[in-house]
């Protein structure tokens, strides 16, 4: 616990923090899309107009292990900048979603 809490207060920890919430409001969004297929479309061109539950489940699940792969192949400096442009695109999906009226689950 204390090597996640000493990460989490590095740039690269909350740069990781900043782009995980949007990716994961993103995904429950998706879902909603996906069960809904007479309200909304998807833009997403990899996962179709009107993907599957499951499709979007694996298609969110590779992107997360894509992120933690930057991990790995990025330089520590540009990291944190590269995460922030990241999430800086997921939060225009996210609030782009949230005005057409996708919710994180049904109403």
């Amino acid at each position: 616990m204390q090597a996640l809490i000493t990460f989490l207060t590095t740039p690269q920890g909350v740069a990781l923090a900043l782009l995980a919430t949007p990716l994961f409001v993103d995904w429950l969004q998706t879902i909603q899309i996906a069960k809904h297929p007479e309200r909304w479309f998807e833009r997403n061109p990899i996962l179709g107009t009107h993907p599957s539950v499951g499709r979007v489940c694996a298609w969110f699940a590779l992107c997360a292990g894509g992120i933690a792969a930057l991990e790995f192949y990025v330089p520590k400096p540009s990291l944190p900048w590269l995460m922030g442009l990241m999430a800086a695109m997921e939060w225009y999906w996210v609030i782009n979603n949230w005005r057409l009226g996708i919710r994180l689950w049904a109403t």
